[in-house]
């Protein structure tokens, strides 16, 4: 008996459209992309590519609403396709960075950098590809 109790109080609060097996609706995305590099130089993101001087982080940084996740998109040609990746120099109480993506190797291709759980503030980072690849997100209040 208690289990049936159980089972129709679960059934009770979840919500009618996971009931009925729709999905749950999409987080917000903005979307940032990357391109260039070599082994010997630096490709850029944009919008928001940094440059490190004396100790400081210069360029505007890409304002992204607080709650967004980030679509990045590699935007290289087949004939000089570089892999990139996406990672924040702060890190969390674990030692781990606050956000970082998946490697982007192919042309066009996309993954989800999630960064919806960030306070409002501006975060720096860089392409672990490529030295000296550095960008600035700020996310704001919305």
């Amino acid at each position: 008996m208690k289990k049936i109790i159980l089972l129709a109080l679960i059934v009770a609060l979840v919500p009618p459209q996971i009931a009925s097996g729709a999905r749950a609706p999409a987080r917000a995305t903005s979307s940032l992309f990357v391109g260039g590099g070599t082994f010997v130089s630096n490709g850029i993101f944009f919008p928001g590519t940094a440059i490190y001087y004396e100790g400081t982080y210069y360029g505007p940084a890409y304002q992204i609403p607080r709650g967004n996740d980030i679509e990045l998109t590699n935007l290289d040609e087949g004939s000089i396709s570089n892999g990139h990746q996406m990672r924040s120099f702060k890190l969390k109480k674990n030692g781990r960075p606050k956000f970082i993506s998946a490697r982007v190797s192919s042309p066009g291709e996309s993954t989800i950098v999630i960064t919806s759980h960030l306070k409002p503030g501006i975060y720096d980072y860089f392409c672990t590809n490529h030295f000296g690849m550095l960008g600035r997100i700020e996310i704001t209040r919305s």
